[in-house]
């Protein structure tokens, strides 16, 4: 098996474990090479920094960057079988095929040039890789200050936007020098009136 002894430029000597498993010829065997296949597509992958919650997440979301996304899914399940179901069996054409999805996936993985995105994608890929692990409230908090920080340009730096703030301070001042004050009048007013009632109901008694 020529490929699998190759391996790849940046993980050729990873590879050996892999190839010594495969020469065994057993069932055993081509498990262990599976799992160590998976482990050398996950530094690949990490190798990368791709944001994302796990390796899962992480195919689904740069699936463009695989040649063949589906196929790397198909070794994951493949993965999670072997880890999960005791007694699972696997052929050795199935084991070629695996560790095939996962050596293109390391090539493909070699081959991605963030230097050539457009300045969207990197955009996109930089405010993943800071802000993905984000806890929630920090991320609903930054969207808080950038919000406000955009209203504050707007209505401070275009007529539309001033305009827009003299209305906005005509009726804060309504507000509060009208309507709080009328309010604070009815509340004193009724809590004489019911103070009254209370002293005037005693007094009956």
């Amino acid at each position: 098996m020529s490929e699998e002894k190759t391996g790849q430029s940046n993980y050729s000597s990873l590879w050996t474990t892999v190839t010594k498993e495969l020469e065994k010829g057993d069932m055993s065997a081509n498990k262990v090479a599976v799992l160590e296949s998976k482990k050398i597509f996950q530094k690949a992958l990490d190798d990368k920094n791709l944001p994302g919650k796990n390796t899962d997440d992480k195919i689904k979301n740069y699936a463009n960057l695989f040649s063949n996304s589906d196929k790397l899914k198909y070794a994951r399940a493949m993965c999670k079988k072997i880890v999960t179901n005791i007694g699972f069996d696997i052929s050795t054409e199935d084991t070629r095929e695996i560790i095939k999805g996962y050596r293109e996936g390391i090539v493909d993985l070699e081959k991605t040039d963030f230097k050539s995105w457009s300045i969207k994608d990197k955009i996109s890929l930089f405010l993943k890789r800071n802000f993905y692990s984000f806890p929630k409230k920090s991320k609903q908090l930054i969207a808080i200050l950038l919000t406000f920080s955009v209203l504050t340009f707007v209505l401070s730096e275009t007529e539309t936007g001033r305009e827009l703030s003299r209305n906005l301070v005509e009726i804060n001042n309504y507000f509060f020098y009208k309507i709080i004050p009328m309010i604070g009048i009815i509340v004193v007013s009724g809590l004489i009136i019911l103070g009254a009632l209370y002293v005037y109901q005693n007094k009956k008694k």
